[in-house]
């Protein structure tokens, strides 16, 4: 004999695998955010150690080397920092999304809950009548003994 599924079960399990995937997308949005944050880290570091250890070029190439090279190392630092705020903004995204999926997914768990609770009372219902018909059988037939 066929089993009745229930079709919101078939709906939890599609809600199980969305919640699974926006959190795995929630993790590595993350785990890029962070990697983005330390690579900007490094260079303001860098930027920071150098103002402070800088020793004025003799020459003037020297220093204008000096100073093309800390231009790129700021522009890049710029560009890290942009990335940084873009990482930071993806995983608020995710983070937004996997709530969103995870709310949803709640929502269906507690209404099988519901339903298997239901469920469950009515048959224990079902099966007090039925213990109370045999009893009353008895009952009868002891009587008319």
């Amino acid at each position: 004999m066929a089993r009745h599924r229930d079709p919101m079960e078939s709906v939890a399990r599609v809600r199980r695998v969305r919640e699974r995937d926006s959190l795995l997308g929630l993790l590595q949005a993350h785990r890029e955010a962070d990697a983005a944050h330390e690579r900007h880290a490094a260079v303001v570091a860098r930027l920071t150690h150098d103002a402070a250890t800088a020793v004025v070029p003799a020459d003037a190439a020297a220093y204008t080397a000096s100073r093309l090279a800390l231009t790129e190392l700021e522009r890049h630092g710029t560009q890290l920092r942009e990335a940084d705020e873009s990482a930071g903004l993806i995983a608020a995204a995710a983070q937004s999304h996997w709530q969103h999926d995870r709310v949803r997914l709640e929502a269906i768990e507690m209404l099988l809950e519901r339903r298997t609770a239901a469920r469950l009372a009515e048959r224990r219902a079902h099966e007090a009548r039925e213990q109370d018909e045999i009893a009353l059988q008895t009952w009868v037939r002891g009587a008319g003994a």
